[in-house]
């Protein structure tokens, strides 16, 4: 059996600002084939972020909020 190869798209973004954290994300969703290749209109899609517990957006232990909230517009983008 050969094992899985996964592909990953790392940008870096130097600001949480939303708009540009949209941008970066959808960019690093092209790198890997684009959005419509996993997500369809009227689709159900859970986000599963990182919450291990009362911390911080910026303490780098739970996904930032930011981050969270660009995504969730992104998927709304899609009719999601």
């Amino acid at each position: 059996m050969e094992p899985i190869k996964s592909k990953v798209a790392i940008m870096q973004c130097e600001t949480y600002e939303t708009d540009k954290l949209m941008q970066k994300i959808n960019a690093g969703a092209e790198l890997l084939g684009g959005w419509r290749q996993w997500v369809k209109p009227g689709m159900n899609v859970l986000l599963k972020v990182n919450l291990i517990g009362p911390m911080p957006s910026g303490s780098a232990a739970v996904t930032h909020s930011e981050f969270v909230r660009a995504v969730i517009r992104i998927l709304k983008n899609y009719g999601l």
